[in-house]
Order: structure tokens, then C-alpha cells, then sequence
């Protein structure tokens, strides 16, 4: 194992199978409710959880790739900024090189 392996991005053939593992996760599965469905969570959990599985699962299902996956995400991530931070800002995207990879932390 590389010393950075835990952080990398992912490959596009990695995208299917990692997406199938998160779809099982249980704990990932009840965040999402919770975020989703703040009032509801507790008591509509054991519920909510596969009823989010299977949305999941239809909005992931052609996502094979990154890129398919970073457009399916980018609302989602949009929408946790809205809700959780009042400001983000980042400068320099300009200077990048577009024939390299970058990662973000």
C-alpha cells in the first residue's frame, strides 16, 4: 500500500465497484437520512434508509465513470454548502494545467 493510497483519486474503472460498496453502507446510508430528513430520521429511519438506497441507486445507475459520478454529486454538494457555510471562495483555478490530475483536500 502507497502512503497516500487512502486519499488518491479514484480511477474511472474504480467509480462502479466503490459505489456499490457505499450503496451498502449503513452508517453513510443514515447520514444521508439524516441530512435529507432532519424531522424525520429517528422515527421514519428503518424506512427512509432503503427508500434512500433505491434513490440512490437510480440516480447512480449509469454513473460508470468521474466524471458521470462528479456530475450526478455536484448539486448535492452545492446544496451542503448552501446549508452549511455562509461563504466559499478559491482562487487559481485558472493557473491549473487541464492535461494533469489534481487532488483537493
Amino acid at each position: 500500500m502507497e502512503q497516500f493510497d487512502d486519499i488518491r483519486p479514484y480511477s474511472d474503472q474504480e467509480v462502479r465497484p466503490i459505489l456499490d460498496r457505499l450503496l451498502q453502507d449503513q452508517q453513510l446510508l443514515s447520514a444521508l437520512v439524516h441530512f435529507s430528513y432532519p424531522s424525520l430520521a429517528m422515527s421514519l429511519g428503518g424506512f427512509l434508509r432503503p427508500l434512500t438506497r433505491f434513490l440512490l441507486q437510480c440516480k447512480l445507475s449509469g454513473v460508470s465513470d468521474v466524471r458521470g459520478l462528479q456530475h450526478v454529486i455536484a448539486p448535492y454538494i452545492e446544496r451542503v454548502i448552501k446549508k452549511t457555510t455562509s461563504d466559499v471562495t478559491w482562487t487559481g483555478l485558472d493557473a491549473l494545467e487541464s492535461d494533469k490530475a489534481y487532488l483537493f483536500l
